[in-house]
């Protein structure tokens, strides 16, 4: 590379990788069995894993994978040049099944110790998802985005994963994310890109990891405490706040995630991102039968502006200069994801800037292992219509062939919502500061009482303010009901632990 580059040294770094591993494999290889034809290569492997460690490092601190084993399998993996289900011709690497276990004994994050250990199991086969069949299927193609130059890497991707397990131990106490699926169909784009816009595509610097009209999914059937053979329980809702829910699915997703080297000050890695979901469907809540309360309807975009992430001595550490997001919930259901009795529309525009996601070891009541996430949120005063803080509820909506018609209601507005110091000088620096306490424990004090899924809140803010509270008109008329409500001060905590019922 020195040809190229010349003097690497004084470049921005993405930080150092350690990885030392002991496995073996075996590996059968046959030719001319072809899945689209007579001609082509099969592979069957077995791999066990019988230690590994794997350390990633910034500025001197590490996140650590530690005491790593496993054993995988790939079962009729095929490899040959072949059209995929678009009819473009690419190197077609087409899979019968995957399955395997991985079991992580710590994970360490910086100096604040370890949050504990995590297993996991897996199956990649052949399933149907909502009706429409999926398989494992990569088809590498030549070409990355379109107009980011005439070379990178396009990879027609479809998965199936019928069948999962998560299971996370603190503390020698273990909560299993039971019964996950996960199933996807679309395109994901590889191309290295620099700061510049290119016939009206912005691009930034960095390997930019593109997705096109990607379908894609995953659900959860629940929780299981102790082990494999414990009763089914909720309490994976409790992780809503971070954006994970039971089940998630969606028609299609486009957009970008651009990974450039440097984090806030030294090594670290830099994030631009611009996501859009379409027709999305996501569950608040919901039970083994999926019937719950929903956000159907859901189209979603998320833009980022350079996201650092660094390991640091606290944890580690997501500052996002700025961000800003639509989240449009056309039906808040309650019941079926697709034909609930609906709230009405609901959409959350967030903006802000100097966001911060801190994750360290610890959990709740001092407990040596656990996950603590420390949250800032900054709500910025409004920039434009499309970056501000705004809570629209629409009802009442104009029904065309079974189908509401957004913007054809009654909405109540929160416009401009915005957090301060409240010290009278405008600084805005505090914002929202949740900090959430994740581990597993026994529900209480009391001798025998169930293990459960524990999860402890605290949320404080300084200063909220809404600009004006409006009711707005299908017509467009609208007429303001309060102005410049104001909250101060405010300080909550919430202490929930997710137990099987009886």
């Amino acid at each position: 590379s020195e040809g190229y580059r010349g003097d690497a040294s004084g470049l921005a770094s993405f930080g150092s990788i350690h990885f030392d591993f002991d496995f073996e494999s075996v590996y059968e290889i046959q030719g001319g069995v072809g899945r689209f034809g007579d001609e082509g290569l099969r592979i069957d492997r077995e791999t066990t894993l019988n230690t590994a460690n794997f350390l990633y490092s910034t500025d001197g601190n590490s996140i650590a994978f530690l005491d790593m084993q496993g054993e995988s399998s790939i079962r009729d993996l095929r490899i040959e040049v072949a059209e995929d289900w678009e009819n473009r011709l690419g190197l077609a690497f087409t899979l019968d099944e995957a399955e395997g276990w991985l079991d992580i004994g710590a994970i360490e994050i910086g100096d604040t110790g370890s949050i504990g250990s995590v297993y996991m199991d897996w199956l990649f086969a052949d399933h149907t998802f909502n009706g429409q069949d999926f398989t494992n299927q990569v088809f590498l193609q030549g070409g990355g985005h379109p107009v980011a130059g005439n070379q990178g890497m396009r990879l027609a991707t479809q998965w199936s994963m019928p069948e999962a397990n998560l299971a996370y131990t603190t503390n020698g106490n273990q909560v299993i994310f039971s019964g996950i699926q996960s199933w996807g169909r679309g395109d994901v784009t590889l191309s290295v890109t620099g700061d510049e816009e290119v016939d009206g595509t912005t691009f930034y610097e960095g390997l930019r990891v593109g997705f096109e009209d990607l379908q894609a999914g995953y659900r959860m059937d629940g929780l299981r405490f102790g082990d494999d053979d414990a009763e089914l329980s909720g309490g994976a809702e409790l992780l809503n706040r971070i954006g994970i829910y039971r089940a998630l699915e969606f028609d299609s997703m486009d957009g970008h995630i651009t990974l450039g080297p440097g984090g806030q000050s030294g090594e670290g890695i830099t994030i631009n991102s611009d996501i859009m979901i379409s027709d999305g469907r996501a569950a608040l809540l919901s039970d083994s039968q999926e019937q719950g309360l929903w956000m159907s309807d859901l189209d979603f975009d998320i833009h980022v502006r350079d996201m650092t992430l660094d390991v640091t001595e606290d944890g580690l550490e997501m500052v996002q200069a700025e961000a800003w997001s639509t989240m449009d919930i056309g039906n808040l259901r309650i019941g079926d994801k697709d034909d609930g009795h609906s709230f009405g529309r609901i959409v959350w525009q967030r903006y802000g800037s100097d966001n911060e996601i801190v994750i360290s070891a610890g959990g709740s009541d001092g407990a040596e292992q656990g996950l603590t996430v420390a949250l800032k949120e900054v709500f910025n005063q409004a920039a434009d219509d499309g970056r501000q803080n705004r809570f629209i509820w629409e009802t009442n909506r104009e029904v065309v062939d079974g189908a509401p018609q957004n913007d054809t209601g009654l909405q109540l507005v929160l416009n401009n919502i915005h957090t301060t110091d409240g010290d009278g000088t405008g600084s805005n620096d505090f914002g929202v500061q949740t900090e959430l306490n994740i581990d597993v424990r026994e529900a209480s004090d009391v001798a025998g009482s169930p293990l459960g899924f524990s999860v402890n809140a605290r949320t404080q803010f300084k200063e909220l303010n809404i600009e004006t509270v409006d009711l707005v008109h299908s017509s467009g008329a609208s007429s303001t009901a309060l102005y410049g409500v104001s909250l101060q001060n405010f300080d909550m905590e919430a202490n929930l632990t997710a137990t099987p019922m009886d």
